[in-house]
């Protein structure tokens, strides 16, 4: 995510005199996409069959982003242009969120219709999260959820880790919550009496995916406990987060809160203390017990199983593990 914000900030500074100009990035997908700035708006360039270009003619803009559909003077013969363009220069970071969770989703993808169609899908996606902004707090489950991989930040900077918020996936749906070159980490959180089960959401979730084969990977668990005397509610943790990162990281780190559902100004609607009472270190590695891609047939799109952890503790692993992993 910093790779493609960093480039952004590059291309912004170059682009004082707002010529309009773009930058050439994720090359290795289906068709070419750029990034760019336009009167201070950013704006995501993402080239697609002409043939196909008429699936987002009638797509509505919404709050947080503009949608065209046309043809400029740089694409390759046959496509055209979708241009998505963020909604005010207030909103360019979440707009830098939403662009690296739709390019995230074309990795891999080698046919067109397919690759239009999870462009299109992560459109209606963010519609969602753009019709519902601030009208809608966290459920609870949202809450404990994002609260334990909060916790798992700040755990890390207290250990010495200087970018946990950078390698820190939030709203994107990838495979873990943590995702680096070496190391992949996926929590989950409880509030339940003790670690006997977590859900696992997809095949996905407790498998590399290719491009980080050959690093680690590690289920962490959080048990939460209500502790109004001495825990934390959500935004005062997020407080004590922000605190300890630098400035110039703040804006995408509260995006990322922002395309969660979180928002500074809903604060006070998060009442609840939380302390740790427990956490649980698992190396998932050969022998771990999960469902893999490699074993689930073609035409099952979706499964999800419940985990039995009392089943793992051949697993168990030291936190300092996942850090010297990250360190190393």
């Amino acid at each position: 995510m910093m790779g493609l914000i960093d480039r952004w900030h590059r291309l912004e500074e170059a682009d004082a005199a707002n010529q309009g100009l773009k930058s050439l990035v994720y090359s290795s997908l289906l068709y070419r996409t750029y990034i760019g700035s336009i009167h201070g708006l950013r704006c995501l360039y993402i080239e697609i069959p002409k043939s196909l270009g008429n699936r987002f003619e009638d797509v509505p803009s919404y709050e947080g982003l503009a949608i065209t559909v046309t043809e400029t003077s740089y694409e390759q013969d046959g496509c055209t242009s979708l241009i998505l363009t963020s909604g005010s220069a207030e909103q360019n970071d979440e707009f830098a969120v939403i662009a690296e969770d739709i390019l995230a989703s074309l990795t891999g993808i080698e046919e067109a219709e397919a690759y239009v169609r999870s462009i299109s899908q992560k459109i209606n996606d963010w519609a969602v999260f753009f019709k519902r902004r601030k009208t809608n707090v966290l459920s609870r489950s949202e809450e404990i959820g994002l609260f334990g991989e909060l916790l798992f930040i700040r755990n890390q900077f207290e250990a010495g880790v200087q970018d946990a918020d950078v390698w820190w996936n939030g709203p994107r749906k990838t495979a873990q919550d943590f995702q680096t070159k070496k190391l992949a980490v996926e929590i989950k959180t409880t509030t339940a009496n003790e670690i006997a089960e977590v859900h696992i959401s997809g095949v996905g979730q407790l498998s590399l995916d290719d491009e980080y084969a050959g690093g680690n990977l590690y289920l962490i668990v959080y048990r939460l406990v209500v502790d109004d005397l001495h825990g934390l509610s959500l935004p005062e943790l997020i407080r004590q987060i922000v605190e300890r990162i630098p400035e110039k990281r703040r804006p995408l780190f509260c995006a990322k809160l922002e395309c969660i559902g979180f928002f500074e100004e809903q604060s006070d609607k998060y009442n609840g203390k939380y302390s740790s009472a427990e956490c649980r270190v698992y190396h998932v590695k050969d022998g771990f017990p999960r469902i893999t891609r490699d074993v689930v047939p073609a035409a099952i799109l979706k499964a999800e199983y419940i985990l039995n952890l009392n089943a793992c503790e051949a697993y168990r692993a030291d936190f300092n593990s996942v850090i010297d992993s990250l360190k190393g």
